[in-house]
């Protein structure tokens, strides 16, 4: 006879041979593939990254802006991925306008929109170099709030923990940084999972991540499982969903937590994991919240636990 898993029973060695899933396909029928660019004339986002703050989907991922300054001038490297059309907004304004912009070491041309320096690229991977010239340095350089990882030196000195507002503002003034110090690079994730039971089926992921050292930027996964779908994601850091389910994100010191929620495309009957790399806890803590008036589940291949032996 089958029985009924209480409410949040703690499933919490969950190791890559515990359960199995199906990969859902992704791509369309054979017989509807010449109609792919057509349905999709109108909807350029649908192949961008879902974002980590918002419903809308981002197409420009930040791989990072290094920004060199002093009391004359200074110089960017931005380096950006477009997953379609896009504009792209470069360190500056009216007042620091960029000078002798490329790409790839080929001029590119920077248009004014509503007084920022952007560019208009296509899909693809980018390697953005500016300078800036200017008789004082400036208290204040806007810089896109899409920058992502920032490296900043300023007169020849590298700056731990840049000034950096949400709203695109970086700090450059002297008083206001701070000069980089040798700290250990350490980091640790714990993953817990709760699933729901229902039509469709859910699963809510939080993770806990402790971070020091420099800021940096890793791949890891899985974070979202094989066979579901994203219905919300929030982060406290600039973090992607890629489409094999790993989580990219940029890190810098400090605690912080990343939540996900995703439904299930087909019923709910095997789930698994497996580490991508190093990154990722080896053990991940999974809950499971039964809904007998729907049926009745047994959940088998796992150990339990006492929910309140956890934290």
């Amino acid at each position: 006879m089958l029985r009924t898993i209480g409410y949040l029973l703690l499933l919490p060695v969950i190791t890559a041979h515990s359960m199995a899933a199906q990969a859902v396909q992704d791509e369309a029928p054979a017989a509807l593939q010449q109609w792919r660019n057509w349905v999709l004339h109108d909807h350029p986002q649908y192949t961008c990254a879902n974002q980590f703050n918002s419903a809308d989907k981002a197409c420009e991922w930040s791989g990072g802006l290094q920004l060199r300054v002093d009391d004359k001038g200074g110089e960017f490297h931005y380096q950006v991925t477009t997953l379609a059309k896009d504009w792209v907004t470069l360190p500056g304004s009216r007042e620091h306008w960029p000078q002798v912009v490329t790409n790839n070491d080929k001029a590119i041309t920077v248009v004014d929109v509503n007084g920022r320096p952007r560019v208009h690229l296509g899909a693809g991977r980018y390697q953005l170099k500016g300078r800036f010239e200017w008789a004082k340095l400036p208290r204040v350089l806007d810089v896109s709030p899409r920058a992502g990882l920032l490296q900043l030196t300023l007169r020849q000195q590298r700056v731990a923990q840049p000034n950096y507002e949400k709203v695109g503002r970086l700090w450059l003034s002297s008083e206001e940084q701070t000069t980089a110090t040798a700290q250990r690079d350490s980091l640790s994730i714990r993953a817990f999972r709760l699933f729901t039971d229902g039509n469709p089926a859910l699963v809510e992921t939080r993770l806990d991540i402790d971070v020091s050292g420099q800021e940096r930027e890793i791949s890891t996964g899985p974070f979202l499982l094989d066979g579901f779908t994203t219905q919300r994601f929030s982060s406290d850091l600039p973090a992607r969903i890629e489409k094999n389910g790993q989580l990219r994100v940029q890190l810098k010191p400090g605690r912080w937590r990343i939540n996900l929620v995703a439904h299930k495309n087909s019923p709910l009957a095997e789930a698994h994991f497996k580490p991508a790399n190093d990154a990722w806890p080896k053990q991940e803590i999974w809950a499971f919240a039964a809904q007998p008036q729907l049926r009745t589940v047994e959940v088998s291949g796992l150990p339990s636990i006492d929910p309140r032996q956890t934290k």
